[in-house]
């Protein structure tokens, strides 16, 4: 099958600018090698190389046999997959002829089920393959004026994230004043970036208003994680375990 005319006649150097627009709208998987896999998943490259500013230098189209996700794309109808990837993996791996036939095609049609029910269960097949994530590692603190300090903070949240497989998230506090909390919550997250521009790349950073503490950020997670997990000062983790197990399942 020919390529589109746009994309054979696409240059190396628009195609690292178009895969940057891509790489760009991953800020929320942290570390890289999340938004690299991501990447190779949806568009078949490989070896992508990123500065320490996230500019994406080069990378490498990969032949779809070196690729293997299992049988278990076969179990799904073609028309369901919404990445063009898959889509491929699916007709190089799966016999078209025998599509209708599959274990999740099966199950539907003895449930009775209706296009839009079917559907759904497709689509919910395709994001357990996407694998989300479901922890989170996250810390909350004033940073009025963020210091060097913090800057073990921020690698701390990192380097717990990567042993959870988690997604590392910065809560910063609203609280300002002109004697003790002279910056606003916005101008607090631009000189961390400009500060620390190797953590912050690697850190989706929140400064949400209606967080005053704690507990208001663990209400605004549950639901989207399975796992919450707090990096605070050793001097405070007795404080929040308690509270925070304390409150672990009660509605808000």
């Amino acid at each position: 099958m020919k390529k589109k005319v746009s994309e054979r006649l696409m240059t190396s150097k628009q195609q690292i600018t178009q895969m940057q627009h891509y790489w760009d709208n991953l800020f929320h998987l942290t570390p890289d090698k999340d938004k690299k896999k991501n990447l190779e998943r949806r568009f078949g490259i490989k070896n992508i190389k990123v500065d320490n500013r996230g500019n994406i230098l080069s990378f490498e189209e990969v032949e779809l046999d070196e690729l293997d996700i299992g049988a278990k794309i076969c179990d799904v109808p073609v028309s369901s997959l919404r990445s063009p990837l898959l889509k491929k993996l699916h007709k190089k791996k799966c016999d078209p002829e025998k599509e209708k036939d599959t274990v999740l095609h099966r199950a539907a049609k003895k449930a009775k089920m209706g296009r839009k029910e079917r559907d759904r269960l497709y689509n919910s097949f395709e994001q357990f393959l996407e694998a989300k994530q479901k922890t989170v590692v996250f810390s909350f603190g004033r940073l009025n004026p963020p210091t060097t300090g913090h800057q073990k903070l921020l690698q701390k949240i990192i380097q717990v994230a990567k042993q959870q497989s988690g997604q590392p998230k910065l809560f910063v506090s609203y609280s300002q004043d002109v004697k003790k909390n002279p910056l606003t919550a916005k101008q607090k997250i631009a000189y961390i970036k400009k500060m620390f521009p190797k953590e912050a790349r690697q850190i989706e950073m929140k400064d949400d208003s209606s967080i005053k503490n704690a507990m208001d950020i663990a209400t605004v997670l549950n639901g989207k994680y399975d796992n919450l997990v707090m990096v605070v000062g050793s001097d405070r983790v007795r404080d929040f375990k308690t509270l925070l197990n304390k409150y672990n399942g009660v509605e808000s």
